[in-house]
């Protein structure tokens, strides 16, 4: 199944695999497709920093917690909005 959505994600990024090594490991591409991973799936922070090119495991769990944090922020800020 991730290997599947690795591809899918790819495929919507208009990415190849051949192109991961060459961006860098915090491209937002990449992280999006991490997170799409991680959500629907059981593999290892480490195996989506392998498949991705995203370095280690650290670096996957630090940006899902950021783009997690920027998805939670820009939903406060619609909250906000519409509530004036």
């Amino acid at each position: 199944m991730a290997v599947k959505i690795l591809r899918e994600g790819l495929f919507r990024a208009r990415l190849r695999e051949s192109d991961l090594s060459k961006l860098r490991a915090t491209d937002q591409r990449k992280v999006e497709i991490a997170r799409e991973i991680w959500a629907r799936t059981t593999v290892s922070q480490s195996w989506i920093a392998d498949h991705l090119k995203m370095r280690n495991a650290a670096n996957v769990s630090l940006s899902l917690h950021r783009l997690s944090a920027k998805l939670r922020a820009s939903r406060v800020s619609k909250v906000k909005e519409n509530a004036h």
